[in-house]
């Protein structure tokens, strides 16, 4: 489970991340009603993404004591953001 979760999160920081470079092109050049409808669906598939996310990691985070998520919290420090 916590492999899936992990992996649910990576795709929300890839679709933030898609989010942060389609918005970057409006008011220029490449602005067009499509990349707008693009950023649209984007948004609902994050916003969608990070509800999924947060009812499957959110029971887990208020179950566990408060040093199994600290320990969780390094572990992510560490295995993510090194």
């Amino acid at each position: 489970m916590e492999r899936y979760l992990w992996l649910l999160i990576l795709e929300i920081n890839s679709e933030v991340a898609l989010f942060r470079d389609l918005l970057i092109h409006v008011g220029q050049s490449r602005d067009c009603p499509e990349l707008r409808e693009k950023i649209r669906k984007l948004r609902r598939s994050c916003v969608e993404a990070c509800k999924h996310t947060a009812a499957l990691i959110l029971p887990q985070i208020r179950t566990r004591s408060k040093k199994e998520n600290i320990e969780m919290l390094r572990e992510i420090k560490t295995t993510y953001y090194k």
